[in-house]
């Protein structure tokens, strides 16, 4: 467990062995966030506005060999979870960023 007053800006502290990626709810409760290693390379994929109003966040992680496993974390909150609208966006991420190989993790409710 990670509390956020660890946390500032776009990484943890700066002797810390991870870099964070983050999203933050705009009513400064809550959001998302993905700890990489900092031994491994991972880039932030800017996502298509439409995707915006989800909390996500997707990778790529790079390794040598030019292999690259893209990561997607979503947060599906409860009071979203049988939203057919937010499933179809949710659905459509997926579809618009899944590249390669990918691993999706996160709290689907």
């Amino acid at each position: 467990m990670v509390g956020s007053n660890i946390l500032h800006g776009c990484s943890a502290k700066s002797n810390s062995i991870y870099t964070v990626f983050r999203k933050d709810r705009g009513d400064g409760y809550g959001g998302v966030a993905v700890f990489v290693k900092t031994s491994l390379k991972a880039v932030f994929v800017d996502l298509d506005p439409v995707f915006l109003s989800l909390e996500c966040i997707v990778l790529d992680l790079l390794f040598r060999g030019n292999l690259c496993i893209r990561c997607v974390c979503i947060y599906n909150p409860p009071s979203l979870a049988n939203d057919v609208d937010h499933t179809a966006c949710i659905c459509s991420l997926l579809d618009t960023y899944t590249k390669g190989c990918v691993f999706y993790v996160g709290d689907f409710n």
